[in-house]
């Protein structure tokens, strides 16, 4: 068995109130401890995971197993997991009602990926032949609380950010590696696919679809790269590449 546990925030910055003593050390105990007892044929009840102190400011919710917001009746498949009891959340607006039955409407992140696994524009149920016949998979039931909160209006994303790189984000140049093939694909999310300007501190460096990625080769120092439709509307992200 190999363990190996890391505590940290994906956008690089530093944790508040955390180190590796505090933070990754107690999860890397608790797991040796449960691998110890399961060495020796034991494993730990799953709901010793669970503390008193936990189990008051959480609850179970019922979610959507594809978006994890809370499951509407659109949401095929549908679990139950852990969520803080002090917030109901987000209503799943993934799964939409079209006259051709239930689709995702995939968010503009990942848009990319699902037209890769051909899953764009896919029903996911089909549409009613009577008002009892509708199919939403197997759906857990919802706890009282669930069921009463009232639907959560999710905030509009920005109309255009750069998804890649993050900003903020670092990346170290390998000296073992041809510099040609030391680069990284610039992608957005937008609320409507059209062609995109890239620049990189302000110099166009090429244009490409906005569903699609573009290629930059790395070079040292600080930059920032944006993205510009032709509406004028512009992001950007800062990075550091050493």
């Amino acid at each position: 068995m190999t363990v190996g546990v890391w505590v940290g925030n994906f956008n690089r910055r530093p944790l508040v109130g955390s180190s590796g003593v505090t933070g990754a050390g107690p999860i890397f105990h608790a797991i040796m401890l449960a691998a110890a007892r399961r060495a020796k044929g034991a494993l730990p009840d799953a709901q010793e995971t669970a503390t008193a102190a936990t189990a008051e400011r959480t609850t179970r919710r019922v979610v959507c197993a594809l978006s994890g917001l809370i499951a509407t009746p659109n949401c095929p498949r549908q679990i139950e997991e852990w969520m803080p009891g002090e917030n109901d959340g987000e209503s799943c607006d993934w799964h939409r009602e079209t006259p051709r039955g239930v689709v995702v409407k995939w968010p503009a992140a990942y848009q990319e990926w699902a037209a890769s696994q051909r899953l764009l524009n896919v029903t996911v149920v089909a549409p009613l032949r009577t008002p009892t016949a509708r199919l939403v998979g197997v759906a857990m039931p919802a706890t009282s609380r669930s069921a009463a909160a009232p639907a959560r209006t999710p905030e509009p994303a920005a109309a255009l950010r750069v998804l890649s790189p993050p900003d903020g984000a670092v990346y170290l140049i390998d000296p073992t590696l041809r510099r040609e093939f030391q680069t990284i694909g610039l992608r957005v999310a937008i609320d409507n696919p059209s062609p995109l300007e890239w620049r990189v501190d302000d110099a166009l460096v090429g244009t490409a679809a906005s569903d699609s990625s573009f290629n930059w080769a790395l070079t040292p120092g600080r930059h920032v790269i944006s993205a510009r439709d032709p509406q004028g509307r512009r992001a950007s992200a800062s990075i550091l590449v050493k």
